[in-house]
């Protein structure tokens, strides 16, 4: 491959972003479902309670850390989608899927959490689909988890497909696209693949706490809301008695206890199991 001896053009790269985002609709419903989705990830992560480390279980810190990579890489993909790298923003988001998919798995599975919090282990994702399957997932939940990472991956691979775009086939001479530029179509395309993801995390992250009733109503009814616009479906098997939702979140904050001192509360309870199994053990 030849390269030519000419003085290099300098960087303008900031004029180019600078350009496409004067080219992206003002007041876009699309970009504003992108927007709130991220938001409720946000909100969702910014709602667990605060622990210590001696009060972190590792499967909760392990699923923590990954949704907070989750959350960063949608942020980021946001930011291209934003500047015009297109050809980019599907390697940023099957990372995001695969962040989420894999802080649900180990949300639920103390042992895999230590090893891999640890021991320092990785879980690919055919892991993961492995343990959905195992653990009962249903068909339509394997079949939008694996149809979703396999569109993902064509594009995070330098395949003929996520490359072709770069290369300018209506110039007289073989061009490339080295440039930031708005291209309508890419950009409808890839807010929505943003907003898709974001909603996926959103519901692995209510999939992966201990039941989706210690999750706000309100967060829960604006996620569904959302899911049922973005996708122009009714989602009958996402309906609730918002009042009855909003009456028994309330009684499970009033009742439930904290993390926070509960080895010592356990030690104290006759009724708790270490302590019943002394007894008949004497």
């Amino acid at each position: 491959m030849e390269s030519s001896n000419e003085a290099q053009p300098e960087s303008d790269e900031a004029s180019h972003v600078q350009a496409v985002g004067d080219a992206i609709p003002r007041d876009d419903p699309e970009l504003a479902h992108l927007h709130k989705s991220i938001c409720l990830l946000l909100a969702a992560i910014e709602s667990l309670p605060a622990l210590s480390k001696e009060d972190m279980e590792v499967n909760e810190a392990a699923a923590r850390a990954c949704f907070a990579r989750a959350l960063r890489q949608l942020r980021a993909a946001q930011m291209l989608v934003l500047w015009g790298y297109y050809s980019e923003i599907g390697l940023v988001l099957r990372g995001a899927y695969e962040s989420a998919s894999l802080g649900r798995m180990l949300a639920k599975d103390p042992e895999k959490a230590e090893r891999w919090l640890r021991k320092g282990q990785w879980f690919p994702e055919s892991a993961v689909r492995s343990w959905l399957r195992t653990g009962g997932a249903e068909d339509d939940t394997l079949r939008v988890y694996t149809d979703g990472y396999r569109v993902l991956s064509a594009w995070a691979h330098p395949t003929a497909m996520s490359c072709a775009g770069l290369v300018d086939f209506l110039s007289p001479q073989f061009g490339l696209r080295l440039w930031a530029s708005f291209d309508e179509a890419q950009f409808r395309r890839w807010v929505r693949e943003i907003t898709a993801t974001s909603i996926f995390a959103c519901f692995a992250m209510r999939n992966a706490v201990v039941d989706e009733t210690v999750l706000s109503p309100a967060w829960r009814r604006d996620l569904f809301a959302l899911q049922e616009t973005v996708s122009q479906k009714t989602l009958p098997h996402l309906h609730r008695d918002w009042d009855a939702e909003g009456r028994r979140y309330e009684e499970y904050r009033s009742q439930v206890q904290s993390v926070v001192g509960a080895d010592e509360r356990l030690d104290e309870h006759p009724g708790s199991w270490r302590n019943v199994s002394r007894r008949l053990s004497i």
